[in-house]
């Protein structure tokens, strides 16, 4: 569509605005950790010689230090140094590479389902646990794509996105739904009950949000018969066409379309129609004609780096004085200017003397050392974990071991499509 080439333009252009002198990015040129603990000192950078790999060089002066490439295109690093302490481990992934890919995985359906991310990384060559999730179930707080398909979202929390076309963190909205031969310019949300005072959104559930969707009075529901293509962007036949607000049921051959006030108005141009026609598409707000849709994506919160600086997102973070200020076990994901190398880290904690974690400020200083230009801070504490060809290579916090968790992020390896 047009929108793509106006993407692929406007990244070029956009990247080539943003890109100021700095040091090379990556693991050729990982942190020197000498923040003194408890004193918040920013850790400071030290370049190196490569190692005899042509990897990463030795994190002098970290205790311990070593490197692997795992596949092509992707390598993995455990860096210790007593004096936080901190045990991190980094995997650097080269994106622009044909036959590496990231998927986002989820446990179920129902969106509750939770399972540990040693679990959601099967087949992959590595993955690490994703978004915060909703206790005593695994609902990710934030949004989550599978495939193009939306399983949930946007929400009001920051995503990382991932497509053939490139990689982003942000905002991220849900574009107008299209039934038949009309489109429904409202905001949209997915698997998530919309508020009663909310009167502009249409919100679609699909089987993910459960067995059924309860009663709504005050709601004008249609409930459709799933055809073809995937149940957030196919096809299929209006069979109710509901202004009592009642329980509808949900399967994989049926979703249901719901709204009030305006939203609801909206829908009822559609009617009980023989034709529908459903289209969905997970873009960033702040950037919609220069978004491609996501292939795959996951929330995190809170933002940690936006073009190279400390991101407005910080704030909210450090403003929950247990989360932000504190040292934790952390997971965060980073991408350089160009969008091509992405950075995917775990710091272990709660395990003082071999690891204390790391505050929201030393995170972010943790992913600019590395090289990113974009950063995301993802679930942390106990559900923090990495995982390395399905073995768990860092220590999770809970007494029990690895947490079961909502969502995890896989890096994949994939054939290169075939040219010509």
């Amino acid at each position: 569509m047009g929108w793509v080439s106006s993407w692929n333009r406007r990244r070029r252009d956009f990247a080539r605005r943003r890109r100021r002198p700095r040091a090379p990015a990556g693991l050729a040129l990982l942190l020197l950790l000498a923040a003194c603990a408890g004193r918040g000192e920013a850790p400071r950078v030290a370049a190196g010689p490569a190692g005899p790999a042509g990897g990463a060089p030795a994190l002098a002066p970290a205790d311990s230090f070593r490197s692997e490439e795992i596949a092509p295109g992707v390598r993995h690093a455990f860096a210790w140094d007593a004096r936080g302490p901190w045990a991190i481990h980094v995997l650097e992934v080269d994106l622009s590479r044909c036959d590496v890919a990231l998927e986002a995985r989820k446990a179920g359906p129902p969106l509750a389902a939770r399972a540990r991310t040693s679990e959601l990384s099967a087949a992959a060559l590595a993955a690490v646990n994703a978004d915060f999730f909703r206790l005593p179930a695994g609902t990710p707080v934030g949004p989550h794509v599978r495939a193009g398909e939306i399983l949930i979202g946007p929400g009001d929390r920051p995503a990382f996105a991932w497509s053939e076309d490139g990689v982003w963190i942000g905002r991220a909205r849900v574009a107008a739904f299209a039934l038949g031969q009309r489109t429904l310019p409202a905001p949209a949300q997915v698997n998530r009950a919309i508020d009663e005072s909310d009167t502009t959104t249409v919100a679609l559930f699909t089987h993910w949000f459960g067995d059924s969707v309860a009663a709504a009075p005050g709601t004008l529901t249609l409930r459709v018969r799933h055809l073809r293509g995937m149940t957030t962007r196919g096809g299929g036949d209006v069979v109710a066409y509901d202004t009592l607000g009642t329980a509808h049921p949900l399967d994989g051959a049926t979703v249901v379309l719901r709204g009030r006030g305006g939203a609801a108005r909206l829908l009822a141009r559609v009617g009980p129609s023989p034709e529908w026609r459903l289209g969905l598409e997970a873009v960033f707000q702040d950037a919609l004609d220069a978004r491609p849709a996501a292939l795959e994506a996951v929330g995190g919160f809170p933002e940690l780096l936006r073009d190279g600086e400390v991101s407005p997102d910080l704030e909210r973070g450090m403003g929950l004085e247990s989360f932000g200020p504190r040292r934790h076990p952390r997971t965060a994901l980073g991408v350089d200017a160009s969008g091509r190398r992405l950075w995917l880290v775990t710091v272990d904690g709660r395990q003082e003397p071999y690891s204390a974690g790391m505050t929201l400020p030393e995170l972010v200083e943790l992913m600019r050392k590395l090289g990113a230009d974009d950063a995301l801070n993802l679930d942390g504490g106990g559900s923090t974990a990495m995982v390395v060809r399905e073995r768990v290579v860092n220590r999770p916090s809970d007494r029990e071991g690895e947490r079961s968790v909502g969502n995890a992020l896989a890096v994949v390896e994939r054939r290169c499509p075939r040219r010509g």
